[in-house]
C-alpha cells in the first residue's frame, strides 16, 4: 500500500512518516504542492494525504488539478484550520475526507484504512479472453464453462494479466503488488506461481497464454482467444472501464491491513482473534520514537517560539513588519498542528488561538500586545512541561528495555512449550499475548506432523487463546479426520515419512470442497529450493522450526483475516456496502422460510433508481458509484437486522421487512423515498448539482406471492408501471 505525503511540517513530516510506516504502508513524501503535484503524476498511489497550507500550491489547488486531470486516488486533506469554509471548499475540490490537526493518530489511521477500502474493489466486470472468463466479484474462473481451479496467488497473477494484456510486469512489481510484507520477497517465488498457472491454463487449452519477455517480465501473449474484452454484467463497460494497476495492488493490500481494521472481524466469532498481539510491540516502539522525535526538533520548536516571541516585542515597540507578522502567523500554525501529538493538546490550543489574532485585522488595536503576550508565556510554559524523556516509563524502564524483556519473555515461552510445559500459569509479563475471551465458535486447526512431541509442545502454545486443536501424526489417515476436524486453517509438516505435507498440499488444492483453506507451513528447513516447493504446491505461509508462540499466533490471525476478506468480496457489493444479489436471496429466503412458520406476512420492498443509466452518460461512472454510494449509506443507516438489504445491479436496491403488513411497510418507506430523492449531488466537471428520483414499489408475503422471485416480480411490475 503506498500512500503520498505532502507537509511542509519538517517535523510533522518525519511523524506522520513514521505512524504510517508503522501500519506496513510505504510512504513518499513531499515538502510543497509542486513535487507533491509531480510526484502523484508520476507514481500510481493509493491514498494520497496532504496539507492545505503548502508552499508554492496549496493543498485546495493541488486537489482540483488532480481531480481534473483525472486523478481517482483518494485524497485525505490535513490542516490546523477549524473554519468550515475550508472543509467546504476542500471537499469541493475533490477531496474524500478532512482532518484537523492536531491529529489524532488513531483517528488518522482508522480514516486512512477506511478510504482505502472504498476503493479496494474494482467494479465488477467479468474479464474474458476468449473461453476463459475471471468474475472478480465471485473470484470464480472457469474455461469453456469449466472451472479452474487456482490457488490465491495464482488467481491474483491471472487477474493482473487479464486487466492489462499489453503491460508487461517485471518479476519485481509482481513482487511488490502480489505479495505481503509478511511473505518472503523471493523471485523465484514468482516463477514457481507463473509455471503453475501455465500448467493448469495448459490443462485446459490455454497453451503458452503467458509470454515471457526476455530480460523484462511476463504478459499475457498477443493474439491469444479469439477476443479480448471486459464485459460489464452491469452496464456493458468495455476495456476503457478496467481498473488500472493500483487496483490490484489496492485489493492485495487491503488483505495485509485487515487486521488492524476495527471492523474487519473474524468470520468464526465475533471478536478478532488477535486484535493487539501485533500491534502492541509496535506502538511501544512508536511511543519511544515520539519521545526520540521531541528531544529531535525541540530546538526547532524552540525557534518557532522565539519567532513568536519577537513578534510580541515589536508589538509593544510599534516596530512590528509584515513580514515579521506572517512569520509569526507560520509558526503559530506549525505549533498548533504538530504539539497535540506530543500528548500537548492546550499548547495547540493556544498557538491556534495566536495564529487566529495574528492573522487577524486587530492585531493593532489596543491591549492586543498584553493579550498576545499572555497567550505566548502559557504556550512557553505548555511547551517547557513537555518532558525531554518523553520514552520513560514511571518505574524507570525505558520502552527498549520492556521491549527487549519481551523479547526475553518469548524466548523463555518457546522454550518452555518445546519442552511440553503448560503454559496456562506461565507467568507472562506482556499483555500483548492475552487473547480476548471468545465468542461463539471457536478457531479450529488441524496439525499434521509425524512428531508427537512438538504436537504436545504445540497444544498448550494455543488453546490458552482459544485455539481447538486436532493433531494428527499419520498422514494418510488426512482425509477422514479432515471431515470431523472441520478446521478453519491446516498447519503441515514439510517433512513426513511417505507422504510429505507438500504432496499432500498439492491434493488439497484440486479438492473442490477444501482447495480454499489457509495452508500455513512448518518446516525446519529454510532452504529457498524448500521454500518455493511450498509456495509451488499452493502453500499461503510458512514457519520455521523452532516455532515461536508469537510469530506462529501472529500468522494465524493474518490468514483468517484475509480468508475473511476474500469472502466479503464475494458477497458484498463494492460500491452501496450492501449484500449483492445472491447474498441477499439467500437471506430473503430465510426470512420468508421464518415468515411461513410463524403464519405472518413479509414485504418485499424494490428502490430503484430511475436515473443512474443516465448520471453515468452525462456525468460519468464515477458519479454514478458516488451516488450508489451515497444510498447505500442511508439504507444502512435506516435498517438493521432483521430487515434484509442487498443491491441487485443497475440501480435497483431491495428491502426485506419480516412481520410487517403492507400498509405499514407504505408508511415507513415513503419517509425513506423522500430522504433519497432530497440527496443533492454534484457534478465534478461544471459544478452542477442534480437529484435523484426514487421509485418504490411493495409486494407482500404470501398475498402477492410465495417465493422470492414472485415476490420481486410482482413488486418490479409496480415499479415499471
Amino acid at each position: 500500500m503506498r500512500i503520498l505525503l505532502i507537509e511542509d511540517d519538517e517535523a510533522l513530516i518525519d511523524l506522520l512518516s513514521r505512524s504510517l510506516t508503522s501500519q506496513n504502508y510505504l510512504v513518499d513524501t513531499a515538502e510543497d504542492g509542486l513535487i507533491g503535484l509531480d510526484f502523484a503524476e508520476s507514481v500510481s498511489y493509493n491514498l494520497i494525504l496532504t496539507d492545505v497550507e503548502l508552499p508554492k500550491l496549496d493543498g485546495i489547488r493541488l486537489c482540483q488539478r488532480l481531480r481534473s486531470g483525472g486523478c481517482s486516488t483518494p485524497i485525505l486533506l490535513i490542516t490546523a484550520r477549524e473554519a468550515s469554509s475550508d472543509r467546504i471548499r476542500g471537499l469541493d475540490a475533490g477531496a474524500d475526507d478532512y482532518l484537523i490537526k492536531p491529529l489524532n493518530l488513531d483517528e488518522l489511521h482508522a480514516r486512512v484504512r477506511a478510504l482505502l477500502r472504498r476503493g479496494e474493489v474494482a467494479p465488477t466486470p467479468l474479464l474474458t479472453v476468449g473461453l476463459l472468463r475471471l468474475n472478480p466479484s465471485s473470484c470464480q474462473v472457469t474455461y469453456a464453462g469449466k472451472p479452474l481451479n487456482l490457488t490465491p496467488k495464482e488467481y491474483l497473477l491471472l487477474e493482473l494479466f487479464l486487466r492489462n494484456p499489453e503491460r508487461v510486469f517485471s518479476r519485481g512489481y509482481i513482487l511488490q503488488h502480489l505479495w505481503t510484507f509478511d511473505d518472503p520477497p523471493l523471485e523465484e517465488s514468482v516463477k514457481a506461481h507463473i509455471k503453475g498457472l501455465r500448467q493448469k491454463l495448459k490443462a485446459v487449452g490455454a497453451i503458452d497464454w503467458i509470454e515471457n519477455v526476455y530480460g523484462i517480465g511476463y504478459r499475457l501473449k498477443p493474439g491469444v482467444g479469439q477476443e479480448r474484452g471486459v464485459e460489464s454484467l452491469e452496464s456493458g463497460v468495455r476495456n476503457q472501464e478496467v481498473p488500472s494497476p493500483p487496483t490490484i495492488a489496492t485489493r492485495e493490500t487491503a488483505l495485509n491491513q485487515c487486521e488492524t481494521s476495527d471492523d474487519l472481524l473474524s468470520p468464526l466469532s465475533s471478536v478478532s482473534l488477535l486484535p493487539h498481539l501485533s500491534s502492541s510491540p509496535t506502538e511501544q516502539r512508536f511511543s519511544q520514537a515520539m519521545g526520540d522525535l521531541w528531544d529531535r526538533y525541540a530546538g526547532l520548536m524552540a525557534q518557532r517560539l522565539t519567532v513568536l516571541q519577537q513578534m510580541v516585542a515589536a508589538l509593544q515597540t510599534g516596530t512590528l513588519t509584515e513580514e515579521l507578522q506572517q512569520e509569526a502567523g507560520r509558526a503559530a500554525h506549525k505549533l498548533a498542528g504538530v504539539l497535540g501529538m506530543f500528548d500537548r493538546e492546550a499548547g495547540s490550543q493556544l498557538a491556534r488561538q495566536i495564529e487566529q489574532l495574528v492573522q487577524g485585522e486587530s492585531i493593532l488595536a489596543a491591549g492586543q500586545d498584553k493579550h498576545l503576550g499572555d497567550l505566548v508565556q502559557t504556550l512557553a510554559e505548555q511547551m517547557q512541561r513537555v518532558p525531554s524523556q518523553a520514552h520513560k516509563a514511571s518505574n524507570g524502564m525505558t520502552t527498549d528495555d520492556k521491549i527487549d524483556d519481551r523479547a526475553i519473555q518469548t524466548e523463555k515461552i518457546a522454550a518452555a512449550s518445546e519442552a511440553g510445559q503448560d503454559l496456562r500459569s506461565y507467568p507472562v509479563e506482556f499483555a500483548s499475548l492475552s487473547l480476548p475471551k471468545r465468542v461463539g465458535n471457536s478457531v479450529n486447526i488441524l496439525v499434521v506432523d509425524d512428531d508427537p512431541t512438538f504436537l504436545a509442545a504445540l497444544r498448550p502454545l494455543l488453546e490458552p487463546w482459544g485455539i481447538c486443536m486436532t493433531t494428527l501424526e499419520d498422514p494418510f489417515q488426512f482425509w477422514q479426520v479432515l471431515p470431523t476436524a472441520d478446521p478453519d486453517l491446516l498447519l503441515l509438516d514439510v517433512e513426513m515419512p511417505e507422504l510429505t505435507g507438500i504432496e499432500l498440499c498439492q491434493a488439497i488444492r484440486t479438492d473442490p470442497t477444501w482447495q480454499g483453506i489457509p495452508i500455513l507451513f512448518l518446516t525446519a528447513h529454510c532452504e529457498m529450493a524448500t521454500i518455493q516447493q511450498i509456495f509451488a504446491a499452493g502453500a499461503d505461509d510458512y514457519l520455521t522450526k523452532p516455532v515461536v508462540g508469537v510469530e506462529l499466533l501472529t500468522r494465524i490471525s493474518n490468514r483468517l483475516e484475509r480468508i475473511r476478506l476474500l469472502q466479503t468480496f464475494s458477497t458484498q457489493d463494492p460500491f452501496t456496502g450492501l449484500p449483492n444479489q445472491p447474498e441477499s436471496h439467500r437471506d430473503l429466503e430465510a426470512l420468508l422460510q421464518q415468515a411461513s412458520r410463524q403464519h405472518k406476512s413479509a414485504c418485499l420492498a424494490v428502490l430503484r433508481m430511475a436515473e443512474l443509466q443516465t448520471i453515468n452518460i452525462q456525468y460519468g461512472h464515477s458519479v454514478g458509484y458516488q451516488v450508489l454510494q451515497r444510498w447505500g449509506q442511508l439504507l444502512r443507516a435506516t435498517f438493521q437486522r432483521p430487515e434484509v438489504l442487498g443491491y441487485w445491479g443497475n440501480g435497483e436496491f431491495v428491502v426485506g421487512l419480516p412481520f410487517v403488513p403492507r400498509s405499514e411497510a407504505i408508511d415507513y418507506l415513503a419517509n425513506l423515498s423522500l430522504t433519497l430523492r432530497q440527496q443533492v449531488f454534484t457534478a465534478p466537471e461544471d459544478g452542477s448539482r442534480f437529484q435523484v428520483t426514487c421509485q418504490v414499489a411493495i409486494a407482500e408475503f404470501p398475498r402477492d406471492g410465495e417465493t422470492v422471485r414472485s415476490l420481486y416480480k410482482a413488486a418490479r411490475s409496480g415499479v415499471e408501471s
